[in-house]
């Protein structure tokens, strides 16, 4: 049975792993839709449906010895360069490369193909698990990344310690 300061540590601990399993699990969804968007350039079956390279371009990148036909697939440059960016509760997947822009939504003279968005549409389904299992297990009352109860716990110590120390100041006086 809880005392009503076991109870309000118990929900305040909660409270702090619920904060903390959010963040991870926007943390491991933003992970996954990264890995996808890597893992769909340079793949011609990836599943998205993209159109198929001209044939200009397969022979441009023969002659310059790519693998072909490899779509959006060159150097590695445009893959490397897809990055996450973490915020309180949100992530933005993306690429600082101009011909990542050009690439996921076409120009005049490129098909689109989405290798952000298609990617991350495509998980949803199991972002909505991450979530769901992150923050349930919070909810619980499970650890989702750190030890709360321990940081409370050091917490009072180290208030009870300056109070000792306030009194002893105060009884010189």
């Amino acid at each position: 049975m809880f005392s009503l300061l076991g109870m309000a540590e118990k929900l305040i601990a909660v409270g702090i792993e619920t904060e903390v399993a959010i963040q991870l699990s926007v943390e491991k969804a933003a992970s996954l839709v990264r890995a996808n968007a890597r893992d769909a350039i340079g793949n011609a079956d990836n599943g998205y449906g993209w159109a198929p390279l001209a044939e200009s371009t397969i022979a441009d990148k023969e002659r310059q010895g790519y693998t072909t036909p490899a779509p959006l697939l060159r150097t590695g440059e445009l893959r490397d360069s897809i990055g996450i960016t973490m915020g309180h509760h949100v992530a933005w997947v993306g690429s600082n490369n101009d011909k990542a822009v050009w690439h996921e939504f076409g120009t005049n003279r490129i098909p689109p193909r989405p290798f952000i968005s298609k990617p991350a549409i495509e998980s949803e389904e199991l972002i909505h698990k991450i979530a769901v299992n992150t923050v349930g297990m919070a909810l619980a009352g499970h650890r989702a990344g750190v030890g709360v109860l321990e940081v409370l716990e050091a917490i009072k110590t180290g208030v009870e310690y300056v109070n000792q120390k306030l009194d002893e100041a105060e009884e010189k006086r």
